[in-house]
């Protein structure tokens, strides 16, 4: 339940804003050990986290495109993922251009959430004054 001086909406943001880190330290550790041998490229599931973020709130996930990625019924928390992927012949399994274009739109989903965070601010801001 969020503040209520905030609204749900902020702890949302927030709770989104947290994924997006431990995301972006993954990702950051499996492109440190691209050349570690055995190492399995790891990530966390964002349907999951979306679900979870959803969950008990009367909103939900809808698919309005036939393009859109389908959702699935349930929740919980962001879970770890191993990365399916073509493994090396020392077992690793990381591809940096792959991390790489993960960083990048990670990165992007950061910019997207704290530009959010800064309207809904701004928002109580004006009503304020």
């Amino acid at each position: 339940m969020g503040d209520s001086l905030f609204g749900e909406s902020v702890s949302r943001i927030a709770q989104a804003l947290n994924w997006n880190i431990k995301r972006q330290k993954i990702i950051s550790a499996n492109i440190a050990n691209r050349d570690t041998p055995r190492y399995k490229a790891m990530d966390l599931d964002f349907q999951k986290m979306m679900e979870g973020i959803f969950e008990n709130t009367g909103m939900t996930l809808e698919r309005t495109d036939k393009a859109h990625f389908p959702t699935s019924q349930g929740g919980g928390s962001p879970v770890f993922v191993v990365k399916n992927g073509e493994i090396r012949l020392d077992g690793n399994t990381v591809d940096l251009s792959k991390e790489v274009a993960h960083m990048v739109e990670n990165s992007l989903l950061y910019q997207t959430l704290a530009k959010s965070l800064k309207h809904h601010f701004q928002m109580i801001n004006s009503a304020i004054k």
